[in-house]
């Protein structure tokens, strides 16, 4: 889970003792304010869904995912009637990595992502994957 912490506060308005503030006023409401929350992850099995959250991690993801990056950037879809040859693809992929200072995952890791991203790769003499690029309208592969 990631909690992204969004909001600054201006140097002028921080108050630099705030932590002392709160340990001398404020901890025993603190304390069972934590306890509550401990109570409430228990009773769930799992933290409260939070949308936010939710989108910082599938942001991680997607900045950490070069073949998901490159599919995004390329505009490649799953297809059900169009294909393009794995190595070509593969190739295409290496290209953008280096463009973009990426590091490049091996072809079978890039071949794995494909699949685990629900892209069907079959064999007929080479490997060719389900794919289409919806940023075109050119003809199919």
């Amino acid at each position: 889970m990631i909690v992204p912490f969004t909001v600054v506060i201006p140097e002028a308005e921080q108050d630099k003792a705030l932590h002392r503030k709160i340990i001398d006023k404020e901890l025993a409401g603190i304390f069972l304010w934590v306890l509550n929350g401990l109570k409430r992850l228990l009773s769930n099995k799992d933290f409260t869904e939070c949308q936010v959250a939710a989108a910082a991690l599938k942001q991680y993801q997607t900045e950490s995912d070069s073949v998901q990056m490159f599919l995004d950037e390329k505009g490649y879809q799953q297809s059900h009637s169009e294909s393009k040859l794995l190595k070509e693809l593969y190739s295409e992929y290496k290209s953008f990595c280096y463009e973009d200072g990426y590091r490049a995952c091996s072809n079978r890791t890039f071949a794995d992502r494909l699949r685990n991203k629900q892209f069907t790769i079959y064999k007929n003499e080479d490997r060719y994957v389900y794919i289409k690029n919806s940023n075109s309208n050119d003809a199919p592969y």
